[in-house]
C-alpha cells in the first residue's frame, strides 16, 4: 500500500518541489478572497476576563510622570545599538552561510525543501533571492534583518497599549534581549527571525481583529499565518494550538448562557477557524511533498541526534538550563490553568491561548529530542509579552512585595539573557573577523618558485566547518581544488586537508567541497587553526612543531580585564560547554609546514 501510494504521489511531490511558490501564491489570493468574501460574518469574542476587555480598549494608557517617557528614550537608544550590532563588521563568514554564498549570491534559487532529511520551509532564504537582484553585500542582506527588528519593536510597543509606557519598554528590552531573538536577528540563515516577525504581526492583527471594525486585521491574521507556517514545520502546531485552545475558551464561556446554534458558534470564531483552514493547506503540501517520511525516521533528526546525544529528556533540560523564560512561561501558564480548574478563575481567550500554544511548540521541538540555541524563539516571544503584560497588571502603582518580586525576577531573567546574547555576538563578530583575515592572508600569499598547490591543514576542523569555510574562501575569489571555475589572478591553488574522514573526498555529505584526509601536513603546507576551533595552548604549542609562525592573532587572555568580564559573561549566561576552557577562546593561527625538520608527533 505504501508502495502504491510512494508512486501514486510522485508527480504531485515533482509539481510541489518545482512551482511550490506558485502553489503558495495561489492559495494565499484564495485565502484573502475568502476572507474578504467572509468579512460581514464574524461576530467578537465574548471577552472572559477584565484584561480582555482592557486590551480591546482604545484608551491611551495614562503617563504619570516623565519616568516613562525616559525609560522609552532608552529603549529607542538601545534598539539603535542593536541595529548597530547587526551591521557591525559582517560578513558572509558565519555558521552555514553557504547556503547564501553557493546560491543566492552567485544567483541561484536556494531549494528550502529536503525530502531525504525531513525539512519542508519553502519560503526560507526566499527574500535574498529577491535581494540579489538589488545588493548582493552583507550591508545590503542585513538591512533586511534591521528592518524586521525595527518593525518588531514597534509591534511589541503597539500590542501591550494597556500598560503604562515604561512597562512597555521594559518589556520590550526583556524580549529583544532573549538570546533565540538575538541569534535570530544577528544571523542570516536562521528561519527563526521571519518566524519571529510573522507571528508578531500575526498577535497585533489577533488582537485588534475583534475590537476593530476594520477589515484589514481580520484579513491581515490569515495573510500573517500563510506567511509564517511554511518558515518553520512545527509552528503549524503552535497555531492549531492557538485556534483549538481559543475556541474551547470561547465554548466554556458561553456554558451558562442560552444555547446557540451552530452558526453563531462558527461568527463568534470564524478567526480561529479560518487560522484552521490556513494550517490545513500547509499541512496538504507538507505530507503530499514528504510522504512516506511519517514511516521512516528524518535523517535531519537522526543526524542532529548524533551530534548532540541527546534523548529527549537531556533537550528539555538542555532548554531549561539556558532558556530561563520558556521554563517561567511553563510555571506561571500551569498555575493560571490550576486555578483555573479548581478555583473558578477565568482565563483570558487571546493571551492564554497563545501561552498554551507555545507549550505546544516546545512540546513539538523536545519531541522529536533536537536541541539549538535558536529554536525556542517563538516560545520565548509570546513569553516575553504574556509575563511582561501579566507582571504589568499584577503590581500596583506604589512599591509593594509584589513590585520587588517582579523587579528581582526581570533582574534575573535580563541579566542572564543579556550575558548570553552578548557572548554570543562577540562569537560570531570574531569568527567573522578572523575568518576575513583568513581570506586576506590566502588572497596575498605568495608560493615558493614554481608552487602552483599548497595543501591547508586544519588539524582540528571538523567536515562540516571545513566545508563552510571552503564556501567562505571561495566567494573571497579564493582557488580551491575541486571547484569548476577558472579565477584569473587568484593565486596559487588551496587543497583544503584535515585529520577527519571525508568520504568520497567530500568534506560533508550535503556540502560539495573537496576535502583531503591528512593525518599529517604536508612540507610546504599551511596549518591552519580557526577561532571556532577552540584549541587549547597545548594545541598550538602542538601544531607550531617544526613550523615557520605566520599569523598568530587571538582574543582576550584570561588574566586581561576583558578576559575576566568574559569570564563573568559565563557565569552569569549559566554557561555554555564551549567555553569551560581557559581563554583566549577565539584565535587564529597559521603556520608554515618546514621542510628542515619533519618530527613524528606521538599520537
Amino acid at each position: 500500500m505504501i508502495a502504491f501510494l510512494t508512486k501514486w504521489l510522485a508527480y504531485p511531490q515533482y509539481l510541489i518541489l518545482e512551482h511550490i511558490l506558485r502553489f503558495w501564491l495561489v492559495s494565499l489570493v484564495g485565502i484573502v478572497v475568502s476572507s474578504w468574501l467572509l468579512r460581514d460574518y464574524r461576530l467578537p469574542l465574548a471577552a472572559t476576563s477584565e484584561g480582555d476587555r482592557r486590551s480591546g480598549a482604545d484608551e491611551t494608557p495614562r503617563i504619570e510622570n516623565g519616568f516613562d517617557y525616559l525609560l522609552t528614550i532608552l529603549m529607542a537608544l538601545f534598539l539603535c545599538f542593536f541595529v548597530f550590532v547587526i551591521y557591525y563588521r559582517e560578513d558572509f563568514a558565519c555558521f552555514d552561510c553557504d547556503q547564501l554564498t553557493d546560491f543566492a549570491l552567485v544567483g541561484h534559487r536556494f531549494p528550502p525543501i529536503w525530502s531525504a532529511a525531513g525539512r519542508f520551509f519553502p519560503l526560507g532564504f526566499q527574500e535574498f533571492n529577491l535581494l540579489r537582484h538589488i545588493t548582493r553585500t552583507p550591508f545590503g542582506f542585513q538591512s533586511v534583518a534591521a528592518a524586521q527588528l525595527v518593525i518588531l519593536a514597534g509591534l511589541l510597543f503597539a500590542v501591550l497599549r494597556e500598560c503604562r509606557l515604561a512597562w512597555r519598554a521594559l518589556i520590550t528590552v526583556a524580549v529583544m534581549v532573549t538570546p533565540t531573538l538575538v541569534i535570530s536577528f544577528t544571523g542570516l540563515i536562521y528561519p527563526e527571525r521571519n518566524a519571529l516577525f510573522w507571528l508578531m504581526i500575526l498577535i497585533f492583527c489577533l488582537q485588534r481583529a475583534n475590537s476593530k471594525s476594520t477589515v484589514i486585521y481580520f484579513l491581515a491574521c490569515f495573510v500573517a499565518t500563510h506567511f509564517l507556517l511554511y518558515y518553520k514545520e512545527p509552528l503549524v502546531v503552535l497555531v492549531v494550538a492557538y485556534a483549538v485552545s481559543r475556541m474551547l475558551l470561547d465554548v466554556y464561556s458561553q456554558r451558562k448562557a442560552e444555547q446557540g446554534s451552530w452558526q453563531e458558534f462558527l461568527r463568534r470564531n470564524i478567526v480561529p477557524l479560518g487560522l484552521l483552514v490556513v494550517a490545513v493547506i500547509y499541512s496538504g503540501f507538507f505530507f503530499v511533498f514528504m510522504f512516506p517520511f511519517p514511516f521512516q525516521p528524518s535523517s535531519y533528526i537522526r543526524n542532529q541526534l548524533d551530534v548532540q546525544h541527546l534523548n529527549k529528556t537531556a533537550a528539555v533540560l538542555a532548554f531549561v538550563h539556558a532558556d530561563w523564560i520558556a521554563a517561567l512561561l511553563a510555571v506561571v501558564l500551569l498555575l493560571r490553568v490550576v486555578r483555573f480548574a479548581f478555583a473558578g478563575e477565568r482565563l483570558e481567550p487571546l493571551w492564554d491561548s497563545l501561552a498554551i500554544a507555545a507549550m505546544a511548540y516546545f512540546a513539538a521541538i523536545v519531541g522529536v529530542g533536537i536541541y539549538a540555541n535558536y529554536y525556542l524563539a517563538p516560545v520565548d516571544l509570546i513569553a516575553g509579552l504574556y509575563l511582561g503584560r501579566l507582571a504589568a497588571l499584577w503590581v500596583p502603582q506604589r512599591f509593594s512585595w509584589r513590585t520587588a518580586i517582579v523587579g528581582m525576577t526581570y533582574l534575573c531573567l535580563v541579566v542572564h539573557n543579556a550575558a548570553f546574547s552578548t557572548l554570543k555576538i562577540l562569537e560570531r563578530k570574531e569568527r567573522i573577523l578572523r575568518e576575513s583575515e583568513l581570506a586576506s592572508f590566502l588572497k596575498n600569499y605568495k608560493a615558493q618558485s614554481g608552487t602552483e598547490r599548497i595543501e591547508l591543514f586544519f588539524p582540528k576542523t571538523d567536515g562540516f566547518r571545513l566545508a563552510e569555510i571552503s564556501a567562505y574562501l571561495r566567494y573571497k575569489g579564493i582557488r580551491l581544488a575541486g571547484q569548476k571555475e577558472i579565477l584569473d589572478g587568484a593565486g596559487p591553488e588551496f587543497v583544503v586537508a584535515g585529520a577527519g574522514n571525508y568520504p568520497s573526498g567530500i568534506c560533508h555529505p550535503d556540502k560539495p567541497y573537496i576535502c583531503k584526509q591528512e593525518n599529517e601536513p604536508e612540507v610546504g603546507g599551511l596549518i591552519v587553526l580557526l577561532p571556532s576551533d577552540l584549541v587549547r595552548t597545548d594545541d598550538v604549542e602542538r601544531a607550531a612543531e617544526g613550523t615557520t609562525p605566520l599569523v598568530s592573532v587571538a582574543s582576550w587572555p584570561e588574566d586581561s580585564l576583558t578576559g575576566r568580564g568574559l569570564r563573568l559573561l559565563y557565569v552569569l549566561s549559566t554557561g555554555e560547554r564551549r567555553y569551560h576552557s581557559a581563554q583566549p577562546w577565539w584565535q587564529l593561527y597559521i603556520f608554515k609546514k618546514s621542510a628542515t625538520e619533519i618530527e613524528n608527533r606521538p599520537a
